[in-house]
């Protein structure tokens, strides 16, 4: 650390300089000067921290240095030395800076203990401005960041104090002019091949197009972004721009806000792997009002559900006009669930057609949220379809935590219908595929209790149900159905097959057979034999009788 001695005697100047040991204080050996312009070109040249300053001095005096010096802006600590011990002197000196004022004769141990506390408050000193200039550097590095914050704070109200939000404004120089302000918030909608293709950094550079698309349509219309900006341009998510628009006049921003997100949506259509959906808040006086229209712009992008991509959605054409809540009507899910159950793919596409034109022409009444439930309560129904059918839910969907994943996952009612119309189209099968095993097994039951009991004269439908547990009517038909004959028709063609191994032994009577077989009168036996095999039980034992 440098010093200088500005002493016009030379014997008290060299006094001072023997008697101090200035390595062990922190100081070079001093500078000299004996008259106040020597020492005015010193300080200029050599730029010492500390100057011991005598008051007499010829051609400028000591406080005309310290005037001077003040003047031209240099900075260090002077330690007057003097002789007069008046006010005068001591005010004048105080006025311009001196925090040391000590009286001649002086001894060494009281410089040197002012010399000590002078060299620590100048170590302190040069360190304060160390860290403000490191802190100044890294604010600088971070403002991009700063500035985030502060405009993420403004959307979401966290603050409240006007005089805040202008002062912080005013040191990040986001300035927003205006005393109504609307919210625009820019969804960006990728495609589902480019989801699952883009990586981190062709996100960010879609951001970045929507966000440089959004600043050139303010410019285009005389819209500033700089200064006292009309419009400041935030990106909260990889997903999402919001603009807030600031205006004098309500009626101006209402006007401006629907052209300014229309003419985005165009500068946006000539990309090919993502389109923006934007939802506009209503407009609000003051900056802390802010928050509100910012949260129903988002609300707002919600309703791309039932609007689709690529829309502007104004909150004021969405907002339900009342809170009543929408269900599911019982009639329609009864009705639903049947048809999936009676496999009648027709009935249950005319059935989601009602489903779905009444959720659109519902909102206006109902929020976004109660019509999302009501999806997922049509989905829960039909899901539900499979197990009331006693089939496995595994058999259809890998794992059930999917079809929350999945359905999560839309951003429209239409990628919804879609996920619906090809659900209920594998249910439908699968229950239709089951019901045919189902059927298969009970066909296949039914002809082995034939082919067991078929020489049982009271066999007929009512026992045969019974033993199927099932109704009379409703298996003649399923039989039919499946098979292609009836099942009197079966049963008639199992006895006869029979028959024809009992008339294989010529010692028993064509009657006994008969009754054998289940036939009650002989002569009918005969008819249904010819029927059957086109020859009467007689014509027949004789051809085995020619033939063996």
């Amino acid at each position: 650390m440098k010093i200088l001695i500005v002493e016009d005697e030379s014997f008290i100047r060299k006094g001072i300089i023997n008697n101090i040991d200035w390595d062990k204080l922190g100081f070079e050996m001093p500078i000299e000067a004996s008259n106040g312009l020597q020492a005015l070109d010193k300080i200029i040249q050599e730029h010492p921290e500390v100057v011991l300053l005598d008051i007499r001095l010829p051609k400028m005096n000591g406080l005309e240095l310290l005037s001077e010096i003040r003047k031209k802006g240099i900075n260090l600590e002077v330690i007057v030395l003097s002789g007069h011990d008046e006010f005068e002197y001591a005010q004048r000196a105080m006025e311009l800076g001196v925090k040391q004022y000590l009286l001649k004769p002086v001894a060494s141990d009281e410089i040197e203990e002012v010399l000590s506390k002078i060299r620590e408050e100048i170590i302190k000193e040069n360190n304060r401005k160390e860290q403000m200039k490191e802190m100044k550097q890294q604010i600088k590095r971070n403002l991009p960041s700063l500035k985030a914050v502060y405009v993420s704070s403004l959307l979401n109200g966290t603050i409240n104090d006007i005089s805040d939000i202008k002062r912080q404004g005013e040191y990040l120089d986001i300035k927003i002019s205006g005393e109504y302000f609307c919210v625009l918030v820019c969804i960006i909608d990728h495609d589902d091949l480019s989801l699952k293709t883009l990586n981190e950094e062709g996100k960010n550079i879609n951001r970045y197009l929507v966000t440089n698309s959004i600043i050139k349509v303010l410019k285009e219309m005389n819209l500033k972004t700089e200064g006292d900006r009309e419009g400041i341009v935030h990106t909260p998510n990889e997903n999402e721009v919001v603009l807030i628009i600031g205006q004098n006049q309500k009626n101006k921003v209402q006007s401006l806000k629907s052209v300014i997100a229309r003419r985005i949506i165009e500068s946006i259509e000539g990309y090919q792997d993502f389109n923006i959906t934007v939802g506009i808040g209503n407009t609000y006086q003051g900056f802390k009002n802010i928050k509100y229209s910012y949260q129903e712009a988002k609300n707002s992008c919600d309703y791309k559900f039932l609007r689709g991509k690529n829309q502007i959605i104004d909150i004021k054409d969405v907002e339900p006009d009342s809170n009543i809540s929408f269900f599911l009507p019982n009639d329609l899910q009864r009705t639903l669930t049947s048809s999936i159950k009676q496999g009648n793919s027709t009935q249950v596409k005319e059935i989601l057609d009602d489903f779905f034109d009444l959720v659109l022409d519902s909102t206006k009444v109902h929020s976004i949220n109660n019509i999302k439930v009501i999806c997922w309560e049509l989905l829960s129904n039909i899901l539900r379809v499979v197990g009331e059918i006693g089939g496995d839910i595994s058999d259809i969907i890998k794992n059930i935590e999917e079809v929350y994943i999945e359905f999560e996952k839309f951003d429209t009612i239409k990628e919804f219908r879609i996920y619906i119309e090809e659900l209920t189209d594998k249910i439908i099968d699968y229950v239709v595929n089951r019901r045919y095993l189902k059927y298969r097994s009970v066909i296949r039951e039914i002809n082995k209790y034939v082919e067991v009991n078929y020489s049982d004269e009271d066999l007929n439908l009512d026992i045969i149900a019974s033993h199927v547990n099932m109704n009379s009517n409703y298996i003649s038909h399923l039989y039919k159905k499946e098979t292609g004959e009836s099942l009197t028709n079966y049963i008639k063609k199992v006895r006869i097959q029979k028959s024809k191994d009992f008339l294989k032994d010529f010692d028993k009577k064509i009657y006994d057979i008969a009754y054998q077989v289940g036939f009650k009168d002989a002569h009918y036996f005969t008819i249904c034999f010819k029927e059957v095999v086109g020859i009467t039980p007689s014509e027949y034992r004789e051809s085995l009788n020619i033939l063996g």
